[in-house]
């Protein structure tokens, strides 16, 4: 027997069911412009930085800015 995705599906319970989609696993970052270091007004001894950047359709930003500030 083997398993598919199918095999998840619980049919007395649909609602706990989503198609789902796929999602590249790479994606373009376009625009991307980051701003020097400032002093944080919030956070006092801690800096600052604007990143600004686009993503296509459906991409996670967080994910984006985690790779590179980690």
């Amino acid at each position: 027997m083997s398993i598919t995705t199918r095999s998840f599906v619980i049919r007395e319970i649909p609602e706990l069911s989503s198609e789902g989609v796929m999602r590249n696993a790479f994606v373009e970052v376009s625009n991307l412009s980051i701003s020097d270091f400032d002093d944080d007004e919030l956070n006092e001894g801690k800096k600052k930085c604007t990143v600004k950047f686009s993503l296509p359709k459906g991409s996670y930003a967080t994910i984006v800015v985690k790779s590179m500030f980690g």
